[in-house]
């Protein structure tokens, strides 16, 4: 896992060093959201935790294509018929939005707010997943075989408010491809506030 955050964090270093002056802005943000499932009755889900850099280019003054890199984790728990799953994931996630930004005038020393969509891919980095039945546990990889499925896809959105350099976010994701929970059709949603900087 730690060569995997290193190699995420010389992505972003590298895409903070190559961009261009004229059309080209870079943001990196931390997110805090909640995690939900469709197709999935009463998961007890925990907050996920997202870091990420996205670029932003201009096609002008209201419209950007937007893509980056992010990586987050997702952690929820079940029970069934005495069965508890506990269910730990790290992803790394690579959205594709169109961004409208709405100019708040001077008097707001020209603020903004943007609203973005479009759609997204994950895949799986790894995590585990710990099966607890009368006190026995069994853990097991949460990709291996009959578990979660590697990539998993859907569509994004977030509101933003840009004040100078900073960045207060709203965002949220809706899977359309089940994450493969044991066979069945769950899909994940999570919806949650984001904190940025852009450069």
């Amino acid at each position: 896992m730690k060569k995997k955050l290193f190699f995420f964090l010389a992505l972003v270093v590298c895409a903070l060093s190559t961009k261009a002056q004229d059309k080209w802005t870079t943001e990196v943000y931390a997110g805090a959201y909640t995690l939900g499932m469709w197709d999935c009755k009463n998961p007890n889900s925990k907050p996920e935790i997202k870091l990420g850099v996205n670029e932003d280019y201009a096609l002008n003054n209201k419209i950007s294509l937007v893509s980056g890199i992010a990586v987050y984790k997702d952690q929820f728990d079940k029970t069934t018929s005495g069965v508890k799953t506990d269910i730990k994931a790290w992803y790394i996630q690579v959205p594709l939005n169109v961004r409208y930004y709405f100019p708040l005038g001077e008097q707001l020393h020209n603020a903004k707010l943007s609203f973005e969509c479009g759609p997204y891919v994950s895949c799986g980095l790894g995590g585990k997943t710990t099966m607890t039945t009368n006190g026995a546990e069994a853990e097991y990889d949460t990709f291996g075989a009959e578990h979660f499925h590697h990539l998993e896809a859907g569509m994004n959105t977030s509101l933003r408010f840009h004040y100078s350099h900073v960045i207060l976010g709203l965002s949220g994701r809706w899977g359309i491809t089940p994450i493969g929970y044991y066979g069945s059709s769950a899909k994940s949603k999570s919806l949650g506030v984001q904190l940025g900087y852009e450069f």
